[in-house]
């Protein structure tokens, strides 16, 4: 019996003594992560130092339903030693009445899945911090032989073994444990003004992040984007790539659900039942996906997750349903619920289209490629006005020429009504995988210099 399993059995333990409990729900985390970053000396140089952080994790939520009809909620980080006797009984103290038949539809039978999820690395208990420091090594020596004006400012390589744990007096017991490896690069292209650009790659798999440098894309985006246009024609043809669709997608996922639909939070209220975009935008959320970085057997209720069809040839299709919101109508929890009790999005999939964007283009085509964000999104979920300041360059000619960014202020359906078409190829970005767009008809703010990052 790990530690994990021994203190979710100790708090099911003093639930089952206690006199007051009808029934308890227990989710537990336990969390093993390890940080090595790269350390430049005084001078900003790369010495080949590196720092290591490890932590460790264990959180606990425990939900409670009394015999008079009351409930409560705790989330606390435990320890081995934590004395647990009195978890219950101060929820007790402060428990809220709830209505009559909230406990009775709170019962949710779906099976779970156990197998062939692939979120686990095998080789994890025998990667060595040797291995790991061969990353950050690699990413910061090829550095230099791509060009002799990149810098490696800051490298960092995280890892993380979970095992989650669900136990509810109604019988239900799962467990889980998985892997999970993320890899941040940032370089700075030594110019006047400097320029810098992250990226980041996740993954469930060491390997993943092990085989190929991500440095070496970093400093080709920054060396090809060095050439500066301020020419810019009149009529072009918009590239949304894969990057910044995830990056979209991630910040507006939340206005999916029923809950803030049903309470006019969420703009999409004034949109059931009708289009809010394209024929060709197809937007899946998965959580079942092999290998996904979202990828996961149950949620922090027990519930496993259910596939959702987002948007369905640009309407409205499928949302997120929690538990609340299942209490108030004959739907089921679609399992989609964090540690936190806000959303848990599974893994996002855009459908791809049939063409490749060689095929799209014409050979002549005046092209905006817009490829990353230079700040967060900011998206108001309530109105769904949407406005991005996004990394971009021109393609005339057969020359790609940067530009200092672009500034788009817009509404989301406005957007998503402008795809014209969807690429064929895809690529996974953290928990999206996602396709180019092509967008007609779409009218940014250029900059005149470039912002400060």
């Amino acid at each position: 019996m790990n530690i994990l399993e021994s203190i979710v059995q100790r708090l099911s333990q003093e639930a089952l003594s206690s006199s007051f409990i009808l029934h308890y729900e227990i989710y537990a985390e336990d969390r093993d992560s390890a940080l090595l970053t790269s350390c430049l000396d005084s001078r900003g140089r790369w010495m080949g130092e590196i720092n290591k952080n490890v932590s460790r994790e264990i959180d606990i939520a425990c939900q409670m339903w009394t015999k008079d009809m009351r409930f409560a909620h705790h989330r606390f980080v435990a320890t081995p030693e934590m004395e647990l006797s009195a978890v219950w009984q101060d929820m007790e103290k402060g428990a809220n009445k709830i209505e009559n038949g909230i406990f009775e539809r709170s019962h949710i039978r779906r099976e779970v899945r156990n197998t062939g999820m692939e979120i686990w690395d095998p080789r994890y208990p025998n990667i060595t911090d040797s291995d790991r420091k061969d990353v950050i090594d690699w990413n910061m020596e090829v550095i230099k032989n791509t060009s002799s004006r990149a810098k490696g400012k800051e490298f960092r390589l995280k890892e993380t073994q979970m095992f989650r744990m669900f136990v509810s007096s109604d019988g239900r017991l799962f467990n889980e444990k998985s892997t999970h490896f993320s890899l941040y690069g940032e370089v700075e292209l030594q110019v006047r003004p400097p320029r810098r650009m992250m990226e980041l790659h996740t993954s469930r798999h060491f390997a993943d992040v092990a085989s190929r440098p991500i440095s070496v894309g970093i400093v080709r985006s920054l060396d090809s984007g060095e050439r500066l246009t301020s020419n810019l024609e009149e009529q072009y043809t918009v590239v949304f790539e894969s990057k910044l669709i995830a990056g979209l997608l991630q910040s507006i996922v939340g206005c999916f659900s029923l809950e803030k639909i049903q309470n006019k939070e969420s703009f999409l209220h004034r949109y059931i039942g009708k289009r809010i975009g394209s024929t060709k935008l197809h937007v899946i959320d998965d959580a079942s996906l092999p290998n996904g970085v979202n990828t996961r057997a149950f949620d922090a209720r027990g519930i496993p997750s259910v596939p959702l069809t987002l948007i369905c040839e640009g309407k409205i299709h499928d949302t997120y349903i929690s538990m609340d919101a299942a209490q108030n109508t004959d739907l089921q929890p679609t399992g989609h619920m964090g540690l936190d009790g806000e959303l848990w999005p599974g893994n996002i999939i855009v459908k791809a289209g049939r063409r490749s964007l060689n095929m799209i283009l014409n050979a002549d085509e005046v092209v905006l490629f817009c490829t990353h964000l230079l700040e967060p999104i900011q998206f108001d979920e309530s109105t769904g006005d949407i406005e991005m300041l996004i990394g971009c360059s021109m393609l005339r000619e057969d020359k790609r020429r940067r530009l200092h960014g672009a500034r788009l202020k817009t509404h989301l359906v406005t957007l998503f009504d402008s795809i014209d078409e969807v690429v064929s190829t895809q690529r996974r970005i953290d928990a999206v995988d996602a396709s180019d767009w092509i967008l007609r008809n779409i009218v940014f703010e250029f900059l005149e210099e470039d912002p400060e990052i």
